[in-house]
């Protein structure tokens, strides 16, 4: 708890230097995989650790989990939406149109299996993510989609996930996440090695898999700022170190007059730099850090920080 306490004190006191140092706002929308079914251990269903792996990243990253357990698509739709007899209405204060509300960077909707079970057709599955996402791409927010999950249904209701699982990713490409890969079974039941015992949800080291596959989706390097320049892309800071050497490397999408300063946890500025970034794209920093322990690293141009915080 000190360390929190201590932790957000010195974002504070970045903050009153730099300025605005900003975050990724991150929200996901979805059923009981979200929620975080199924793991012994909650700190280890997927949404959990992407919290945390996002954090690590950048400590002003968040995670808004908006997931239920038992939701379909229809749960999600926006407010408002014309619901066809026999289907949930909107929640209001868990749909997309909560969603934008929070003024994401990006959204990850996790709906894998009751739209399915619950009888309804993959057209309405297909139908709905596509009103949703084109809400949200109106709103210039990229959303990510993961594919159907194996579940252990009646064979026509798994052929059916098996479908829905080839239709989004045609469909969303590479917004789409694969959850279906190694954790199901050829005839679309879970994997024994990844079933929770339910039939239903994984356990543990299938949410493991679910979360590597959300980091390799990328979300953070390519999601918008969403503030005052809406047309600039936040840089993301990646930080290696091997002995005293430290290397610091970003993508910028625009030549800018920029500063880089690097912090230690008593706020002590153990470097700086200022520079002009000689190209659109890679760039590279090097200098050295001799004492082990845990730094901040601020990016600086125009109006805009950047932080990252890194171990050595």
């Amino acid at each position: 708890m000190k360390r929190i306490v201590f932790l957000f004190l010195f974002i504070f006191i970045l903050s009153f230097k730099f300025g605005t140092v900003y975050g990724y706002k991150i929200v996901v929308l979805g059923s009981s995989t979200a929620a975080g079914s199924g793991p012994k251990d909650i700190s280890n269903a997927w949404v959990n650790r992407y919290r945390t792996f996002v954090q690590s990243i950048n400590p002003l990253n968040t995670v808004v989990n908006l997931a239920v357990g038992g939701y379909t698509t229809y749960h999600i739709m926006p407010t408002g939406n014309k619901t066809p007899n026999g289907r949930y209405y909107p929640d209001t204060i868990r749909n997309i149109t909560k969603a934008l509300s929070l003024n994401p960077q990006a959204i990850i909707i996790n709906m894998p299996t009751n739209d399915i079970a619950n009888g309804y057709s993959t057209i309405e599955y297909m139908s709905n993510f596509a009103v949703i996402v084109a809400l949200a791409s109106q709103a210039n927010i990229p959303v990510w989609i993961t594919t159907s999950q194996p579940r252990n249904l009646a064979t026509n209701l798994r052929d059916s996930l098996i479908l829905i699982k080839s239709k989004i990713n045609d469909t969303y490409q590479e917004k789409a996440i694969d959850f279906w890969t190694t954790i199901a079974n050829p005839d679309g039941t879970i994997n024994k090695l990844y079933d929770s015992g339910d039939g239903i949800h994984l356990n543990d080291n299938g949410h493991a898999i679910l979360f590597q596959r959300v980091v390799n989706a990328h979300i953070l390097d390519i999601t918008s700022d969403r503030n005052d320049n809406a047309d600039t892309l936040y840089p993301t800071i990646f930080v290696s170190s091997k002995g005293s050497n430290v290397t610091l490397s970003f993508d910028m999408n625009r030549i800018a007059d920029s500063k880089f300063a690097i912090y230690n946890l008593l706020g002590q500025q153990i470097y700086n730099t200022s520079f002009k970034t000689s190209n659109i794209g890679f760039n590279l920093i090097q200098t050295t850090i001799k004492d082990p322990g845990v730094y901040f690293a601020i990016l600086s141009y125009g109006k805009t920080n950047v932080a990252v915080k890194f171990v050595k």
